[in-house]
């Protein structure tokens, strides 16, 4: 059981690391973040954020990822944070993995596609 929170902890990780600094700057409205990250991809940041921002510790753990993006360590270290509150709170766990298994919507909108509504979204 240990190792699947680690693996949960680990895939999340991977997903939102990218993601975290227009999550944290509440940048999360924004058609732009659409565009940018595609919307299914967004809209299951925001998911999986609105869960872990419910959490002070995590909170803390990713602006630390984030201002520190290209260290390893601290990757590594917001990764373990999120094993452990997955551990602690199965529940939490539970929601998380439902929303990564979740299909996505595919679509990514561009700029193109809202000038001319003619021409379908891209899957």
């Amino acid at each position: 059981m240990e190792a699947d929170f680690k693996q949960l902890a680990a895939t999340v990780t991977t997903f939102l690391a990218p993601l975290l600094p227009p999550l944290l700057a509440e940048e999360a409205a924004t058609q732009e973040m659409k565009v940018r990250f595609g919307e299914g991809t967004w809209e299951k940041a925001q998911a999986l954020w609105a869960r872990l921002d419910e959490k002070p510790q995590m909170v803390e753990a990713a602006e630390t990822l984030v201002a520190e993006s290209d260290d390893e360590d601290e990757r590594a270290a917001f990764r373990d944070r999120l094993g452990k509150s997955l551990r602690d709170d199965p529940e939490m766990a539970s929601a998380l993995r439902w929303l990564l298994e979740k299909e996505p919507m595919e679509t990514k909108v561009t700029l193109e596609d809202e000038e001319n509504e003619e021409t379908p979204p891209v899957r």
